[in-house]
């Protein structure tokens, strides 16, 4: 009898773990709203194959208008997953966007400047600043 309870537990466990650390892929195509503290910013993706490619605007935080930026992701879609950073080139600027995603609905994101960015202070204040993403 005890055989045959360890047997079935194996066999229930051989069947739960793989389907327990398997997540879903977020899909992150459409509008995402980023709340910097100057006002919103806009994050637009569409999905073009196996990636997503879109447009990035960031207000700026003293001079009015925004940052504008074509972003292309640079990370392979199976680390679309909850809690993994989603990284966007800017233009090649030198400029890296990232997104970290609770759900498909909501998460956090932040700029990281590149060396290019050094000359421009207004920029370079946004440089890891970590906002509210959501739709």
């Amino acid at each position: 009898m005890r055989r045959l309870g360890l047997l079935l537990l194996a066999v229930f466990l051989m069947a739960a773990l793989p389907g327990l650390a398997w997540a879903r892929e977020l899909e992150i195509a459409g509008p995402w709203l980023l709340e910097y503290p100057q006002g919103k910013g806009m994050l637009i993706l569409t999905k073009t194959g196996d990636t997503y490619t879109g447009s990035l605007n960031i207000p700026k935080p003293k001079s009015g208008g925004s940052y504008a930026y074509n972003v292309k992701m640079l990370t392979h879609r199976s680390y679309l997953l909850p809690g993994n950073n989603i990284t966007f080139d800017c233009d090649g600027s030198g400029a890296y966007f990232f997104l970290n995603l609770s759900s498909e609905t909501t998460g956090v994101g932040w700029l990281n400047t590149g060396p290019g960015a050094e000359g421009n202070a207004e920029l370079v204040s946004l440089n890891g600043l970590k906002v509210q993403a959501h739709r």
